[in-house]
């Protein structure tokens, strides 16, 4: 009995010592409590998630966001506007989960919809920024005869500066004002050197509201100490005048901030033209906001597309692009879907542009909205709803809904999430292994600018893999410029809807020869723009010479190219090698849509070809060149590529359900490729169909409206 007993009370003994435990974390955009008066012990608000503090880097059971834990999000406070980066990594069998609260429907979003809004100016926080009206407002802190006072002798605007003339002792100058809690600011001046050698330094202080104590912001610009401290590169160096800036957070519970700035060494400078604007959209009445963008440091006027520092706030981050500048003497207000470098105001202006409906006009604000900078393994993205991102920036940067950006992080799931409106991506694992992604939905994946006005960004793809060994299965996505790409190889792409194409729809964009991608059982509807390019499935180098595209099995997907005018076709071959296609469907509507186009430099010239049985003829002529190896068994030569596919109407259910009806020449035409359910999890029965359906007999299976509910 008493070994019992010990037994008894060892199992109820805290296991914390045996490593890391698992918790449950809640998040609302404020961190209130929510609608039904619940509270949950391990609640954050969406602006501490983005906080590095709040994730767990060395598995102790601190209520902190590790291994093994699920953060809920919650619909109560409405969207959360802005992103977060994930900071840590999972583990194998205990990923960190992030996904939505039961029953609750939380949605990421990177805009603020204008629709009924009235677009203000930016507020100015600094009354008397330019000296005008003599010294008022602020502090001068002088020594022996050193001396701070209205000048004008020089001015970067209006009439009058602020002189300063050191002579050995203190000369200060200093002003406060009041801030909210966990806020991005712009601070900048201009300064210009006029004798002496001279260095000038910034210091912002928290006036005590933080904790009782003075703290200083740290040149990280988001963390604030008790120690001082004094920014870098906000220095008085210049013999012409310069403007300096620089962006900062305010922390918890800070109610103010003062500005101090200081010089030394024996020296004659003149200030001017002081801005304080908090970043972001500012709520000011009723249906007006007011958007402040953020401003570069660079002085030289050039377009620039990073900020120093690159720290963005998950309340009011504002994504700008561009490399168009403004000229002196013109407007500094753009067009719709226009941005650009204001030289005048040393600003970069924020794109404002039309969602793809037409109808209301959106903001999109964030390059990402989930995104990930380490290599930070095991991660579960599930359940969520994005909303709208934009372009990272003009050189073909690409953001996304979901980023990991950079690294191998390898083995996510990310399933049954939901996406719209995204401009770029929705899923981007750059560089990242391993990834699961299924079930999930998304309309309207937009290029907002046409993609040779963002220097090769700017394509709206649901998915984009540029890591190897990933599962892409039972996606369903409408209306994209493009659908899928794989630029590594390695990968599975099975049992996919994309709906709606408008460039290439599934995108094989690299070489991998020795690891082949998959592309088996996939549904396209390809209906390009009138006159536009574009391709059902594509293995396509325009650029670089033959043989550096390759490695691709296609089989068993139903492609349907509609065009009246232009030079779109279902299939696209060009200077490619080790493309295995067979027991394919490819079918076309309109006049000068095109069953496929065939070219490789130096054997065939490009080529489109208007007939399944001319196309066959064509390829079945290669089936022994050594080079290009297009052929039905994958790296071989001497088989005819898609002896066995079919270019027919493949009779769908209607024009927007996909399933095949009785008499479908699409039944049975596959090729067996180990699958063993389709898009809806159906069985398979005998051999595979052609498509992302099996049929499963007349009035079988499941209706679309609830794939189309989004």
């Amino acid at each position: 009995m008493k070994k019992l007993l010990l037994l008894l009370l060892f199992l109820l003994l805290p296991v914390t010592g045996w490593g890391a435990l698992t918790d449950i974390h809640h998040v609302t955009f404020t961190g209130r409590g929510l609608r039904d008066g619940s509270s949950f012990e391990n609640a954050f608000s969406f602006g501490q998630i983005y906080e590095s503090t709040v994730w767990d880097t060395d598995e102790d059971d601190d209520n902190k966001i590790g291994q093994g834990d699920t953060v809920y999000f919650h619909d109560d406070d409405g969207d959360f506007i802005g992103h977060f980066l994930i900071r840590t990594a999972g583990s194998s069998g205990k990923p960190i989960i992030f996904t939505n609260y039961p029953g609750k429907m939380p949605v990421f979003a990177g805009d603020i919809n204008t629709s009924g809004m009235t677009l203000g100016t930016p507020s100015e926080m600094i009354t008397n920024p330019g000296f005008e009206d003599g010294m008022t407002g602020w502090t001068t802190e002088v020594g022996g005869s050193s001396t701070i006072a209205q000048s004008d002798e020089q001015a970067n605007s209006g009439t009058y500066s602020a002189k300063i003339v050191r002579n050995g002792t203190t000369s200060r100058l200093r002003r406060t004002f009041n801030v909210n809690p966990n806020t991005w600011y712009a601070l900048s001046y201009y300064n210009i050197r006029i004798a002496g050698v001279s260095s000038g330094n910034l210091m912002i202080s928290d006036k005590g509201t933080m904790t009782g104590t003075t703290m200083y912001l740290t040149d990280m610009m988001t963390t604030w100490t008790t120690t001082s401290n004094i920014i870098d590169g906000i220095s008085a160096d210049s013999a012409s005048w310069t403007r300096k800036g620089l962006l900062f957070r305010t922390g918890a519970g800070q109610t103010q901030i003062e500005i101090i700035l200081s010089f030394f060494g024996d020296c004659t400078i003149h200030v001017d033209d002081f801005s304080l604007k908090k970043i972001g959209w500012e709520l000011v009445s009723g249906t007006e906001y007011r958007l402040t963008p953020m401003f570069h440091t660079r002085t030289d006027g050039a377009a620039n597309n990073n900020l120093s520092p690159p720290y963005y706030s998950a309340k009011s981050n504002i994504t700008y692009w561009g490399d168009t500048e403004l000229l002196p003497g013109t407007t500094g207000s753009l067009n719709e879907g226009e941005c650009g470098w204001d030289s005048i105001n040393q600003e970069e202006h924020i794109n404002i542009g039309k969602n793809p409906e037409g109808e209301v006009i959106h903001i999109p604000r964030v390059t990402y909205l989930i995104g990930s900078f380490g290599a930070y393994h095991y991660i579960t993205i599930n359940g969520l709803t994005f909303r709208y991102t934009s372009v990272a920036s003009a050189y073909g940067t690409i953001g996304g809904a979901i980023l990991a950006s950079n690294t191998a992080a390898n083995y996510w799931t990310i399933t049954n999430n939901v996406f719209f409106g995204i401009q770029n991506v929705g899923v981007n694992n750059s560089v990242g292994n391993d990834w699961l992604i299924e079930y999930n939905t998304g309309n309207r994946f937009w290029n907002g600018q046409h993609h040779s006005d963002l220097g090769g960004g700017g394509y709206g793809y649901p998915i984009t893999l540029l890591g190897t060994g990933s599962i892409v299965r039972k996606n369903y996505f409408r209306n994209q410029y493009c659908g899928i790409v794989a630029s590594a190889g390695g990968n599975k792409i099975h049992y996919n809807i994309l709906d709606g194409i408008k460039v290439n729809g599934l995108w094989h964009n690299c070489l991998s020869v020795a690891n082949p991608n998959e592309w088996y059982n996939n549904t396209v509807y390809h209906n390009p723009e009138e006159g536009g390019p574009g391709h059902g499935f594509a293995a396509q180098d325009n650029d670089d010479g033959p043989g550096d595209i390759g490695g691709a099995k296609v089989k068993n997907n139903l492609i349907i190219t509609v065009q009246e005018n232009g030079g779109a076709q279902a299939f696209c071959i060009k200077n490619s090698t080790n493309i295995e296609s067979n027991n394919n469907l490819f079918f076309t509507v309109g006049t000068n849509a095109k069953i496929a186009r065939l070219e490789y430099a130096g054997t065939l010239e490009n080529t489109d070809i208007a007939t399944m049985a001319e196309y066959q003829a064509t390829i079945a002529a290669l089936k022994d060149n050594p080079t290009l190896k297009w052929n039905g068994t994958y790296g071989s030569v001497g088989t005819a590529a898609d002896a066995n596919s079919i270019g027919a109407d493949p009779r769908f259910r209607s024009t927007t359900d996909y399933r095949l009806r009785s008499g479908s020449p699409a039944i049975n035409a596959g090729v067996d490729v180990g699958l063993t359910t389709d898009f809806l999890g159906k069985p398979i029965r005998g051999l595979p169909d052609i498509g992302a359906y099996e049929f499963q007999g007349v009035g079988g299976g499941l209706g679309m409206g609830i794939i189309y509910g989004f």
